[in-house]
């Protein structure tokens, strides 16, 4: 409103205070006149201030509402002056406001500006580009392209929300340069609708440097706190690794020690420790029961030495020289033998001694350690090892036999007298030397490969080695067999040989004699066939036929009865010359083994033996043969019959058993009974029945076995080798 306006109203109010109430019509113009122009001048007053109630004056100025009264009017429009002058006063102390405000809105540093909703710039304070460049351009020109859609949404928000919206953008600055902004945009109201922006921008690019510079920081710090994080989880880890490791070896430290504490406890030799002053400081239970140590040891150790002598047994032992003094001074002590009188019992006592000084890691000497342990066991062992060997070799020269050991090479490393005196070499001629070196090519190669033979199978053999001595061959047994050390391992060859030469003629003239003796019994065997077979058809069938005639002549009638009994004499007589006959040609040889075999030979003879009902033979046989050799079924028939006759006489049992098996290549006879038995050692020399089985057997290469005790029984086992079927 000017100030010409404004006269004008208080004109009109003065003029109408003093009207007369009857002058109703004039007073009306005049407050029609005062509300035209308070009609006029408010509504664009207000509207281009932005402050104040301007609604409410328009609607008073304009309300067409006739006063009822005069006084009722003019009180009203007092009123209304008295409204309008005080909002003249807020008007003026608001225009005096804004103008503050737009003049510091002028210096501030930061940026404010007011754009419409298309991004119109509408106001721009100096901290911004020049006025007249930039003012109705369209903001989004100097927004970074890619913060345009922000800086758009925000001002859709601020339309939508009616309240001030933050956000954070690039933008041109004066010099044309990108820089960052904070921004707070608000509604601009006009008539209760928002009809522009209005916002501050300020430029934060050094708190952006100083924020990216502070996030540079803090990454590195964060390395950095990272970085000696892991330096300290594992320096952590190394110290607990560390004192694992300490916890660990003092564990195993106290392990040791035990464990050295059980050794010295459980070990069978004396262990003393000594001070630098030969003073006792430790000594093991071993120890201790050695020395007899139970009260003051140190005087036990004293003793000892007190009634030790050295090695040869008769010489004292010099006190200043003991092991534990030397020790102490410094020297080393291995392995020395002393001998003791023992303070106890005055037995000799054999202890070997080691000693050595204790040194400290400064190499100074801190006392001495003292080992010994009972040896006179061993020396014993040793005595009577050496007394064995003394033995040995008095046996080895003295022997007959010749004896002679060879080394893996086959050299001789040992010979005896006797391989000396046969070979007519003396040792120091033969120690050294091999078998090719000592006899012809034909007796070496002989003698090396029964050697190989031995070598390579690791077994003890006998050979029989034929050897030229003295311009005669002679036959040697010999038995070789490997000698092996305390790891199995073969180090050498030992062989004994002894001369069979005349053993081996008599062998010669014994088999020559067998041979001629077997040839004997087959002669002698054929000379029974031939009696048996003689008797058979010759005796034995005359007096078959005498008996035939006698038995025709018995059919008369007409004889006396002195003629009759005569005749049944006779024919008794016969008879039994028949029966006796045949009993001599079946002891002869049996004419049903010549026939049949050995097989049915046997069950003949059982049923034999089993005739007269005393005697109960039980006969089984295993064989896949049909027929052997004459001389060998003679035997087998010749034994068994001997044995069923032995049970018969001297048994006394009602039951015996006979069993003929054949195993691989030789044929078991074996003739059991269940009667008294006997003692083999009792039997009299007059007795040639077992003796004559017994030499059969042997005869034919075989063996017998006799089984029985008193009142158990017996058993006799024949086992000879299978001749060559006959068929």
């Amino acid at each position: 409103m000017t100030s010409g306006g404004i006269a004008r109203v208080r004109k009109i109010t003065d003029n109408r205070s003093r009207a007369d109430v009857a002058e109703l019509p004039a007073a009306d113009l005049e407050i029609r006149e005062l509300a035209a122009v308070l009609d006029e001048q408010l509504p664009s007053w207000f509207a281009g201030n932005f402050v104040g109630p301007v609604e409410a004056v328009v609607v008073m100025s304009a309300d067409p509402k006739p006063y009822q009264s005069a006084e009722a009017e003019v009180a009203a429009l007092r009123r209304r002056v008295a409204y309008l002058e005080r909002q003249l006063e807020r008007q003026r102390q608001s225009e005096t406001g804004r103008e503050q405000l737009i003049s510091m809105l002028e210096y501030v540093p930061d940026t404010v500006f007011m754009t419409d909703r298309e991004g119109t710039l509408l106001f721009l304070n100096r901290a911004g580009h020049k006025l007249a460049e930039i003012i109705g351009e369209n903001a989004y020109a100097y927004i970074w392209p890619e913060h345009r859609d922000r800086y758009r949404e925000t001002v859709e928000r601020v339309y939508e929300t009616g309240t001030p919206q933050p956000y954070e953008i690039r933008a041109r600055n004066e010099a044309g340069e990108w820089s960052w902004y904070s921004c707070l945009l608000g509604p601009v109201w006009r008539d209760g609708k928002i009809v522009a922006v209005a916002g501050a921008a300020t430029n934060v690019d050094e708190l952006k440097r100083a924020q990216e510079a502070l996030q540079r920081a803090n990454a590195e710090l964060e390395t950095r706190v990272a970085q000696r994080t892991l330096d300290l989880a594992q320096a952590n880890e190394v110290l607990r690794r560390e004192a694992i490791q300490r916890q660990q070896a003092e564990r195993e430290r106290q392990k040791q020690t035990r464990l050295l504490e059980l050794v010295l406890e459980s070990m069978e030799v004396g262990v003393v420790i000594a001070d630098r002053g030969g003073r006792l400081n430790h000594i093991n239970p071993a120890g201790a029961n050695i020395l007899c140590a139970e009260g003051n040891r140190e005087e036990a150790l004293s003793r000892w030495f007190k009634g030790a002598y050295m090695a040869d047994g008769c010489t004292p032992y010099p006190p200043q020289q003991s092991p534990l003094a030397r020790a102490l001074r410094g020297e080393s002590v291995a392995g020395e033998e002393i001998l003791f009188m023992h303070p106890e019992h005055w037995e000799a006592v054999w202890l070997q001694v080691s000693a050595q000084p204790l040194i400290d890691a400064f190499g100074k000497r801190y006392g001495a350690l003292f080992v010994f342990r009972d040896v006179t066991p061993q020396r014993r062992v040793l005595t009577a090892l050496r007394e064995t060997e003394q033995r040995f070799v008095s046996m080895l020269e003295n022997t007959p036999a010749i004896v002679y050991v060879k080394d893996t090479a086959g050299k001789y490393v040992l010979v005896n007298r006797a391989f000396e005196d046969a070979m007519g070499r003396p040792n120091s001629e033969v120690v050294g030397r091999t078998d090719a070196e000592l006899f012809d090519p034909e007796t070496a190669e002989q003698l090396r490969e029964n050697d190989r033979k031995v070598r390579h199978s690791g077994l003890a053999f006998q050979f029989e080695e034929k050897i030229p001595v003295g311009g005669r061959q002679k036959t040697y047994l010999s038995v070789k067999f490997l000698l092996t050390d305390a790891r199995e391992s073969p180090y050498g060859l030992c062989g004994i040989s002894t001369d069979i030469s005349e053993r081996k003629k008599s062998e010669e003239r014994l088999r020559a004699e067998r041979s001629f003796l077997k040839q004997l019994i087959r002669a002698h065997e054929h000379d029974r066939q031939l009696m048996a077979y003689e008797i058979h058809d010759g005796l034995v069938q005359y007096m078959s036929a005498s008996l035939m005639h006698l038995d025709c002549v018995a059919t008369d009638q007409q004889m006396s009865a002195k003629a009759q009994a005569a005749l049944e004499l006779a024919r008794h007589l016969v008879h039994r010359s028949v029966i006796e006959g045949r009993r001599v040609m079946s002891g002869l040889r049996p004419p049903i083994l010549d026939e049949e075999g050995i097989v049915l030979a046997i069950s003949y003879l059982v049923a034999e033996h089993s005739s007269h009902g005393e005697l109960q033979i039980d006969y089984h046989h295993r064989v896949s043969f049909d027929r052997l050799d004459p001389l060998l079924e003679g035997t087998l028939f010749r034994i068994a019959q001997e044995g069923l006759t032995n049970i018969r006489r001297h048994s006394r049992t009602q039951r015996a058993e006979v069993t003929l098996v054949e195993r691989g290549n030789r044929i078991l006879l074996e003739i059991r009974d269940w009667g008294v038995g006997f003692d083999p050692a009792q039997v009299s020399e007059d007795h040639f029945g077992l003796e004559g089985i017994r030499k059969r057997a042997e005869l034919l290469g075989g063996q017998m076995h006799i089984a029985t005790k008193p009142e158990g029984g017996t058993t006799i086992t024949v086992s000879l080798p299978l001749a060559p079927a006959v068929s």
